[in-house]
């Protein structure tokens, strides 16, 4: 009996409390009418901190010269972070987990060359902000093999990729299509690796990103961009799925820096080329 008289004098004092704290709800700017406030999930991790993942073996667009981060992605994120008054600190992680690092919200961001693809936005695994570069898989090939100028011409060749990039996925997906032509297909860990290896001619042709096919020709006399081309799929951050917050303001910031010319800068600076006007957001 005594149990059951304690029950009833705490469900009273508990409706008692709701009650009088119900009375405040109509101040809340999120009231929904009834309970208490809904609180909105902050926007980065940690207060003020963006922090960014990249792998740094892309050059031009993230690499180390030492122990320092450099490149296209490393210069423009720091520039974002003070239009948008944030520290920067980078998280350097292997390509193959990056993707699922953001999905277990362990950084806010990728900031590492991160091609727009529709299956990417199929998955819905991530977001992405406006695309800050042109982009697309390129073939590297030789300077003297003028016979490779549509994919077909890769019919029996060693073509290296990246593994697990959207180079691997494109060249990937040719091979299954239906009546297209067969060439052995050799993935490595690093696109640097992948460059070597056809600079030893273990390989005939790299497919790669359009910034690293760009930089490694102009560095070299030895090889030339074919004129096919796998895919086109323009270059964002990437953001946790559906967080629309940050992906605003780092819109904003994009948009901010690409008036004040710092974008063609850098482009110009680390491809020779400005490769971020006149974005073509046809996904192909």
């Amino acid at each position: 009996m005594k149990r059951l008289i304690s029950i009833i004098l705490c469900v009273s004092l508990v409706a008692t409390l709701a009650a009088c704290g119900g009375g405040n709800s109509g101040n809340n700017a999120n009231n929904n009418g009834g309970g208490g406030e809904e609180q909105a999930a902050p926007y980065l991790i940690t207060e003020g901190v963006l922090q960014v993942a990249l792998e740094p073996e892309y050059p031009p667009m993230e690499f180390k010269e030492g122990d320092e981060l450099t490149g296209f992605d490393v210069e423009m994120i720091k520039a974002i972070g003070e239009e948008l008054g944030l520290e920067i600190v980078f998280r350097e992680v292997g390509w193959d987990g990056i993707f699922l690092g953001l999905e277990g919200k362990q950084y806010d961001i990728i900031c590492s060359s991160v091609s727009i693809t529709q299956q990417r936005i199929d998955d819905k695994k991530m977001s992405f902000t406006d695309p800050y570069m042109n982009n697309g898989q390129y073939i590297i090939i030789n300077k003297d093999a003028t016979d490779i100028v549509q994919l077909s011409d890769l019919e029996g060749m060693k073509v290296g990729v990246q593994s697990a990039t959207t180079a691997d996925e494109a060249c990937r997906k040719y091979l299954e299509t239906p009546g297209s032509v067969q060439y052995t297909l050799q993935p490595y860990d690093a696109v640097n690796v992948t460059l070597l290896a056809l600079e030893a001619g273990q390989l005939d042709a790299v497919v790669c990103d359009a910034v690293v096919a760009m930089a490694f020709v102009n560095s070299s006399d030895k090889f030339a961009i074919s004129t096919a081309k796998m895919t086109n799929e323009p270059i964002a951050i990437a953001v946790g799925y559906g967080n629309e917050e940050l992906i605003s303001r780092l819109n904003e910031a994009i948009a901010a820096i690409k008036a004040k010319g710092v974008l063609s800068e850098l482009s110009i600076k680390y491809v020779e080329v400005d490769i971020t006007e006149d974005i073509d957001t046809v996904l192909k």
